[in-house]
C-alpha cells in the first residue's frame, strides 16, 4: 500500500504539466463554436479551450498534492507525524483547487455565452454511450455521470457538475486543513472521502475527454 501510494503520487506529480486536459475534459471545447486547442487555447487565455486547460492544470496539481499527503500518511507510522510537511501541502492543494474551481466558473460563463456547434452535438446526441463504455472497460457509475449531460448534448452542464465537485472537494481539503492546523491527525474517514471525490470527479473528466476524443 506504502509503495502504492508513493508511486502514483510522483507519477502524477511528474505528469501534472504534461497531461493538462489530456485526462480532464479536454477537446469538449468542440462543441462550441469558439474552440481553440493547443498552443492557440494557451495563449487565448480565456477562451473555452484555454479555461479547460487551465482548470485540468490547477485540479491536477491540487491531486497530485494530496497523493503526496496521503503518503505522509501512510509513512507516518514509521517516521512519525511531519505536521509541517502535510500543512504545507494541504494548504498548496486547497490554493490550488480553489483556483480550478474559480477557472471552473470563468469557463462555465464563457460556455453560456457561445453558441454550441450543432455538427459535434449531433454527434453527441447519436454516439453509442454503452457499447463505448463496454468496449473500453469504464466504470459504470461515474461514466453514467458523463452520459447523463452528453447524450442531451448539454457540455455546459457537465462543466456544472465537474465545478460542484471540485466544490466539493475544497470542503472536505479545509476539514482537513483545519485539523491539521489544531495538531490532529484528519480522520481515516475523511481522507478515504477526500481521495474517492478526486478519483471520481478526475474519471469523470477523463471519460469526457475519450468520448470527445473518439468523436
Amino acid at each position: 500500500m506504502k509503495k502504492i501510494i508513493l508511486i502514483t503520487a510522483l507519477i502524477t506529480a511528474l505528469l501534472t504539466g504534461q497531461l493538462l486536459a489530456f485526462v480532464y475534459a479536454n477537446h469538449s471545447c468542440l462543441a462550441y463554436n469558439d474552440c481553440e486547442n493547443g498552443e492557440g487555447a494557451r495563449a487565448a487565455g480565456t477562451s473555452i479551450g484555454g479555461l479547460i486547460i487551465d482548470g485540468a492544470g490547477y485540479f491536477l496539481k491540487s491531486h497530485s498534492q494530496v497523493l503526496m499527503l496521503l503518503n505522509k500518511v501512510e509513512l507516518s507510522e514509521l517516521h512519525g507525524m511531519d505536521y509541517p510537511g502535510m500543512q504545507a501541502l494541504v494548504k498548496d492543494a486547497l490554493e490550488n483547487m480553489e483556483k480550478a474551481g474559480e477557472t471552473y466558473q470563468s469557463l462555465i460563463a464563457a460556455a453560456k455565452q457561445t453558441p454550441y456547434n450543432p455538427g459535434v452535438i449531433e454527434k453527441l446526441l447519436v454516439f453509442d454511450y454503452e457499447t463505448f463504455s463496454e468496449s473500453n472497460g469504464l466504470d459504470r457509475d461515474i461514466f453514467s455521470r458523463v452520459k447523463k449531460y452528453l447524450d442531451k448534448g448539454d457540455v455546459t452542464g457537465l462543466y456544472v457538475l465537474l465545478a460542484a465537485d471540485m466544490a466539493s472537494i475544497i470542503q472536505r481539503l479545509q476539514a482537513v486543513k483545519t485539523s491539521l492546523d489544531a495538531g490532529t491527525l484528519p480522520g481515516l474517514s475523511l481522507l478515504w472521502r477526500l481521495n474517492q471525490k478526486y478519483s471520481e470527479s478526475l474519471l469523470t473528466g477523463q471519460y469526457t475527454a475519450e468520448v470527445f476524443k473518439s468523436l
